[in-house]
């Protein structure tokens, strides 16, 4: 039944190319998996560990079970791996942002209390991100999607940005992704859309 979810115990691991087989009462075979089909691809199946899974079939019609997730109260998870130029890249894009903010101040006027409330959202929002990573190593319950973007609207996605490279944290994710960039160019948009009518370069 597509959706259906099974239980099971991983019996093969190998951990080199990462695949591995999966038993479970609900199928007479075992089934096998890809890291890639697991629901946190920096997760380290262990041999033995209980498992969630669904089912599908590859093009040669052959079962594979897809959204694992380890029902282990303490799974095996890597550390990150951060990126430093990606880092360095992503506090040059924030240093750069609240430096425009600085200029905006100066030049058209910008209130002040703004740039204090980009790093105010951006403090939560970073501290969300990281809660959110500490529960997902865990397997404890998430932090809502819905509640990360509604920080980042409101102007945490430098924090954001930040986190995603410390953490490693969304980043594979492309739905979310999609959105985070989507809120990011709205906020540029505002800003570059303010500073221009302020200067009188555009008038309603």
């Amino acid at each position: 039944m597509k959706n259906q979810r099974y239980i099971g115990r991983i019996v093969t691991w190998k951990a080199q190319e990462k695949y591995g087989f999966i038993q479970s009462p609900s199928h007479p075979n075992d089934i096998f998996f890809h890291i890639n089909q697991s629901y946190h691809n920096d997760w380290l199946p262990q041999i033995g560990e209980p498992v969630s899974f669904e089912v599908s079939q590859d093009a040669q019609g052959r079962l594979r079970a897809i959204n694992v997730e380890s029902q282990s109260p303490t799974p095996q998870i890597a550390p990150p791996r951060v990126n430093l130029a990606d880092t360095m890249l992503a506090l040059l894009v924030c240093a750069a942002f609240i430096t425009l903010l600085g200029l905006a101040t100066i030049t058209v006027e910008l209130p002040v209390w703004i740039i204090g409330w980009y790093l105010a959202t951006s403090l939560v929002t970073l501290t969300l991100y990281i809660e959110d990573k500490w529960r997902a190593r865990r397997g404890m319950r998430r932090i809502r999607e819905k509640t990360l973007h509604r920080w980042e609207l409101l102007g945490g996605w430098p924090g954001a940005l930040i986190a995603q490279e410390l953490a490693r944290h969304k980043v594979k994710k492309s739905s979310y992704m999609f959105t985070f960039w989507l809120i990011v160019v709205l906020h540029l948009l505002g800003l570059v859309g303010y500073m221009v009518v302020r200067m009188g370069l555009v008038t309603w």
